[in-house]
């Protein structure tokens, strides 16, 4: 049998010769990386081949099809020729050559790790063009991308935060806030840098929190808040203990004892819909600099008047001259630049953030209110689902930034990948107590399970040892010699602190039921495009979402949709369900196959005055009740929970109750747009679970990184109008991202 090696550095080398100026050298290096990976490279190049001609052609390194094959091979012949990739006829007892892994870097050595990288501008979240009518086939990236730039990018951060900081301090000393108070009319500010923090303590130490809601629920109970300045925490817990409610007391100073001092900025609402423009909104939030700006206006205002004397005119300079210095100390001038980064990180568009908010949707909004939160950069910044109204490339975004965010953060997401990128502790909020732990969430569960196993064992000797001890005073009490004995023996049984025995939290999940008949094909998407009537581009030509879409559904798929928001994912869906129609092309929906289709929508739709059974019993009329119950129970919703009125459930258990309407009538597919929107860490592990053992199919829409980790098999990609047939993980997606996005800044 043939093995082969493939020399990475060679690959690299020959790719930037042959392709000098065709090609930027970050797409060089990508390719190379691409080829480094190949699997199957064929002893004639063939897989070669096949693996570099559509990028090629994609890129823009060949006009068409044609050239971009001919291209091809002749590069695989090179790297054949120059034994680059060397194939060799293994002999008995010989070893096999392996690949070899190391990546090539263009821009210097190829030791794996310290290349380029990302710099601290936002990624652009821009795309190379593709070609019309081609279905872009993307191949595994290279696993490594360089962390150099990013680690100079968090020096910079550190550095600039530090020189912030020290001039925040100089400020304060010179009392410059209480000056501009007397002199300038100006309230104290509520910008970016305002208050005094020479030694003052970042950190929040208060015991003996206590929270209630209505009806005298309490949700927490003599519990210890304690935050570390700096670091950066998950808040986990199932729905419905309280954590929202916790972030709120923190974020309204409704705990005794929380630092007047400390800014601390919460994301629950979505920004105020008016005329103000996005870049406005988050400019304004900065009332420092605002105050400063408009006090700058007013003294050249006073300068530029007649009426001055030379000696006021001096005075008047004075006062400038303050405001310029704290203008330079808050990095004013690079204000604006810091605002656009950020909303251009989270797929704000030079267009929209120019749009006044008001001509925004709710989600949109949200995004502005997340925007302005990480502009403002406070003390304790508190986000609860901050990945709910996010695309996944703005997911990704924010994954990057959170995780070198430089002050405090407190985290609150059903998204456990993301948050095991950003945090560094876990709180979690159980049985009215807040537990806290080193590291992310993976450890968390490790540490937690082994002092469960620990407490478990020292209960059990506890146990044993009080039996043993009981069973001597049941023996001797009365007994005269050993009366005094058995006496002692009580004492210390009495006195003993006991060891609380460990309660199993059962683990939460649920199944989806199997479809009835055996079918193999549910769906064909042949040559769909889709535009909505009245929508017209430049040309006066109607505008499309997507064009020439190609794909199937079986039975059997497990398959994920990625893209921007507005790309076109739910309007693809809703054509392969017949919910639309396509200007062209059709779509094959086998008639003997079921489908079932969860959204947001569907959650909301749901009648709220009734019980979960009563709405199931009226949505299918002619079912017993002896018959709803166990479906329901399948979904986590017990018979307590089955009677109880929809409206006063948890978002995640409203959820179930969608789950368990949609799959009522035994599906073939399932079909879920975002559906852990709204679930605890622990329901989007059953839902993880529930769809890995259905027998049918599955189409998902989503974010949410640790379920696409856990079920996609196939990854499509929503882009340039197209649907692009990812060949690789989510890892790798995210990596080809930051690939396009740095191609597409060059450009």
């Amino acid at each position: 049998m043939a093995s082969f090696t493939i020399d990475a550095a060679r690959v690299g080398e020959l790719l930037a010769r042959e392709l000098d100026g065709k090609l930027d050298e970050d797409i060089v290096e990508y390719l190379s990386g691409m080829v480094a990976e190949c699997e199957e490279p064929g002893e004639d190049g063939s897989g070669l081949e096949e693996l570099l001609a559509p990028f090629l052609e994609s890129y823009g390194a060949a006009e068409d099809e044609d050239e971009a094959a001919a291209l091809a091979k002749r590069l695989s012949g090179l790297m054949l020729e120059e034994k680059i990739v060397a194939f060799q006829e293994e002999k008995d007892g010989g070893a096999i050559a392996a690949k070899l892994k190391l990546p090539v870097q263009m821009n210097g050595d190829a030791s794996g790790g310290n290349g380029g990288g990302e710099d601290d501008d936002t990624w652009g979240l821009k795309t190379v063009t593709n070609k019309p009518n081609t279905n872009t086939v993307v191949d595994s990236i290279s696993d490594a991308l360089n962390s150099k730039k990013s680690l100079e990018r968090m020096q910079k951060r550190a550095e600039k935060d530090r020189k912030k900081e020290e001039a925040r301090i100089a400020r304060e000393e010179a009392e410059m806030q209480r000056s501009m108070e007397a002199e300038y009319d100006m309230p104290a500010s509520q910008g970016k840098m305002t208050v005094n923090l020479r030694n003052k303590s970042e950190d929040v130490l208060i015991e003996n929190v206590n929270i209630s809601v209505g009806g005298g629920k309490s949700l927490l109970e003599d519990a210890t808040l304690q935050i570390v300045s700096g670091r950066r925490y998950g808040l986990i817990g199932r729905n419905g203990v309280g954590k929202s409610t916790l972030l709120r007391h923190i974020s309204k100073r409704q705990l005794e004892g929380f630092p007047s001092y400390l800014r601390v900025v919460h994301v629950e609402q979505e920004a105020v819909a008016n005329a103000t423009p996005v870049i406005e909104v988050l400019l304004m939030a900065d009332e420092e600099r605002q105050a400063l700006l408009t006090k700058e206006k007013e003294l050249m205002a006073k300068l530029e008047s007649d009426s001055l004397s030379t000696e006021e005119a001096t005075e008047v300079n004075g006062r400038l001259r303050k405001v310029y210095d704290e203008l330079a100390a808050i990095g004013a001038d690079s204000a604006e630049a810091e605002a656009r980064s950020i909303l251009g990180g989270l797929g704000f568009s030079e267009k929209m953030q120019e749009a006044p908010t008001n001509s925004l949707s709710g989600g949109w909004r949200m995004r502005v209110a997340l925007a302005t939160a990480l502009f403002l950069n406070p003390d304790i910044l508190l986000l609860d689902e901050p990945t709910n109204h996010l695309d996944i490339l703005s997911v990704i975004w924010l994954e990057e930034y959170l995780s070198t965010y430089p002050k405090t953060l407190i985290l609150v997401s059903h998204d456990r990948k993301f948050t095991n990128n950003v945090i560094t502790d876990v709180i979690h909020l159980e049985h009215q107590k807040l537990n806290y732990y080193k590291g992310d969430i993976d450890i968390y569960e490790q540490t937690r399970e082994n002092q469960r196993l620990q407490q478990q064992r020292e209960y059990e000797s506890q146990q044993a040892k009080r039996a043993h001890m009981q069973k001597f005073v049941d023996k001797f009490r009365y007994n005269a010699k050993r009366a005094s004995l058995a006496q002692s023996r009580i004492k210390a049984l009495n006195k003993m602190t006991l060891v609380a025995e460990v309660l199993d939290d059962p683990e939460f999940q649920f199944s989806f039921p199997a479809p009835q008949g055996d079918l193999n094909k549910a769906i064909e998407v042949k040559d769909v495009s889709f535009g909505y009537p009245g929508k017209v581009d430049e040309e006066g030509k109607q505008e499309l979402l997507f064009e020439h879409v190609d794909f199937s559904v079986f039975t059997s798929s497990r398959i994920v949709i990625l893209g921007e928001n507005g790309c076109g994912k739910s309007t693809l869906i809703k054509n392969m369900l017949g919910e639309l129609d396509p200007v062209s092309g059709y779509v094959e929906r086998n008639p003997k196959a079921r489908f079932a289709f969860f959204t947001q929508h569907h959650v909301d739709q749901l009648d709220t005055k009734k019980s979960a059974l009563d709405y199931m019993l009226s949505t299918f009329p002619g079912t017993k009740p002896d018959e709803m119950r166990p479906h329901l129970a399948q979904y986590g919703i017990p018979a307590d929970l089955a009677n109880q009125r929809i409206g006063t459930m948890s978002g995640g258990q409203k959820s179930r109750v969608a789950f368990a309407k949609i799959t009522f009538t035994r599906p073939h597919v399932i079909v879920c747009d975002e559906p852990s929107n709204h679930l605890d860490l622990e329901t989007v592990a059953a839902l993880c679970m529930a769809i890995n053992t259905f027998e049918g199919g599955i189409v998902l829409v989503s974010h949410d990184q640790y379920l696409i980790e856990m079920v996609a098999e196939e990854i499509w990609v929503v882009k340039d109008r197209r649907l692009i047939n990812f060949k690789g993980n989510l890892d790798d997606y995210k990596r080809w991202v930051k690939v396009m996005a740095d191609a597409a800044r060059q450009q």
